[in-house]
């Protein structure tokens, strides 16, 4: 008897503490800015975006224009004989290129570049994380 009586306690006690416990949703939404000016002498982009992004747009460059010039973990540039400059960072491209001193190739490289990381961009990240908190 006594033992029964221990067991519906502890039971009781279990569902208790399981009815305290709340589960909590929450969604994230990341979004990105792209910006492009294309001029007859002046091609640049600037894009803002979640921390997720930048090894997939660093991938986006490297196919396009090989391996950067400096580069750590968090900065990585690429530049050649005064035509370019890009500078990607945590949550940031910056893309300048002078037409005037580019070839018509490296021009639509760019554009090409410029229309990949737009799309990369545009794919919505949702991150949904769920946590539980036991209310005492």
């Amino acid at each position: 008897m006594k033992t029964l009586l221990i067991a519906m306690l502890t039971l009781g006690q279990f569902l208790t503490l399981k009815a305290q416990t709340k589960e909590k949703k929450t969604t994230t939404q990341e979004s990105a800015t792209v910006t492009i000016t294309n001029s007859d002498d002046h091609y640049s982009l600037i894009a803002v975006f979640g921390k997720n992004k930048m090894e997939k747009l660093k991938k986006i460059i490297v196919k396009e224009l090989g391996t950067p010039s400096e580069s750590d973990n968090n900065l990585s540039f690429w530049n050649a004989k005064n035509s370019y400059m890009v500078t990607l960072k945590i949550q940031k491209l910056n893309i300048e290129l002078d037409k005037e001193k580019a070839s018509p190739d490296l021009i639509n490289t760019f554009e090409r570049i410029g229309k990949e990381i737009q799309k990369s961009l545009n794919e919505t990240t949702i991150t949904t994380v769920t946590s539980s908190s036991q209310n005492q």
